[in-house]
């Protein structure tokens, strides 16, 4: 048995003059076709010999009658891929040329190119459609806004990119049966030289693999990059969790050995995001509990929807909201032993759930403070 390599091709199938002529060569260096696929060719390795190879659009799959003309005709059937059927003879054999009827082919090209249109129209307007109702939905689709920014901004990319490599893809196909037409029509000469076009395949392969890798390693990224660690950036937000109840009661302790600072990574959305949480008990039975959620925005003009979101997620709808010189928004809204505090500055947004038996004015107090803190230490 043979051994069977694999080799990229230097053009799309439609481009045949080209991959005629690269067949032939590697027959020449004792490789012979037995497959070929889109991107890939399948060869036998075996002894140098001088192959043609002829490559013809059929709207229909030959039956058996008609490859057996093409038999007749010192042509053998190697393989196809959808329209494309690969024919060989031995350079020696005299067969005449295969692409007798143009006229057939021409038909069967032009089926090609409406097809291809098509294809093309398509992958566009799913491009297209896809980033408009994403940049709509982060717009306006409060959850949609606070989940892209809770799960990082990968998914958004890794959508697009699919979207741009298939209409790529459509793009390559639509050349070359465009060119292929042109032959056919007399129009132009068929190019056959596949050197340089393996270059410059190997180039947009290579910008392709770039892209997805990229795409890859930052949904990797995120998800490695996500733990516990301290917010290192913003140093005046240490104190964030001493509260005056923290501070006056000395018999409260924590569970955690250390304060849980809960990184989320940096996305498309935000430079960077925080979960700050921390519970502490008492033996009396006593219990405090304030949890965080910290965004550094990448875009100011979203501040104001990621606060909305948050109000949107957990809020009743009873909010108090005191008139703050310095903030650009602050609400509260008390709860049931605690309150929520919503509060943004700038590209700064911030979200506090406590309860504990300290007042709501005093929270708000210290939670306005603290954002201010970070805002006017920020690195």
């Amino acid at each position: 048995m043979g051994t069977t390599i694999r080799k990229l091709m230097p053009s799309g199938m439609y481009r045949t003059g080209i991959l005629e002529t690269w067949f032939h060569d590697m027959s020449l260096e004792g490789l012979h076709v037995n497959e070929f696929g889109y991107y890939f060719a399948a060869f036998d390795k075996g002894e140098p010999k001088d192959i043609r190879y002829s490559m013809d659009i059929m709207a229909k799959d030959p039956g058996k009658e008609e490859l057996q003309i093409y038999s007749d005709c010192g042509w053998d059937h190697v393989s196809y891929r959808r329209d494309v059927h690969l024919f060989r003879t031995d350079g020696n054999s005299g067969a005449r040329a295969i692409h007798t009827d143009k006229h057939d082919r021409e038909l069967s090209v032009r089926r090609l190119e409406r097809k291809m249109r098509i294809g093309i129209a398509v992958s566009t307007v799913l491009l297209a459609a896809s980033v408009v109702a994403m940049v709509y939905m982060l717009m306006y689709d409060r959850d949609f806004l606070l989940s892209t920014l809770e799960r990082g901004s990968s998914s958004i990319s890794a959508n697009i990119t699919f979207f741009i490599i298939l209409t790529v893809r459509a793009a390559e196909e639509f050349t070359g049966i465009r060119e292929l037409g042109r032959h056919l029509r007399g129009d132009a000469e068929q190019r056959t030289g596949w050197r340089q076009t393996m270059r410059i395949r190997k180039g947009y392969l290579a910008a392709m693999s770039l892209v997805v890798i990229l795409t890859i390693s930052a949904t990797v990224y995120e998800i490695a990059d996500t733990g516990v660690a301290t917010m290192d950036e913003y140093p005046a937000s240490l104190d964030v969790l001493r509260l005056p109840d923290i501070e006056t009661r000395k018999d409260l302790y924590s569970n955690n050995e250390q304060d849980s600072f809960f990184l989320e990574p940096k996305s498309l959305l935000a430079d960077s995001m925080y979960i700050v949480s921390e519970e502490l008990f008492s033996n009396d039975g006593y219990e405090t509990h304030i949890s965080l959620h910290f965004y550094d925005l990448r875009f100011p003009s979203i501040t104001e929807k990621v606060i909305d979101g948050w109000e949107y997620r957990i809020s009743k709808g009873v909010l108090s909201k005191p008139d703050d010189p310095y903030l650009d928004y602050l609400s509260f809204e008390e709860k049931c032993g605690g309150c929520y505090v919503f509060a943004s500055k700038g590209d700064l947004a911030l979200v506090a759930m406590y309860t504990g038996n300290e007042a709501s004015s005093l929270v708000v107090s210290s939670i306005r403070d603290y954002l201010m803190r970070i805002d006017g230490n920020r690195k």
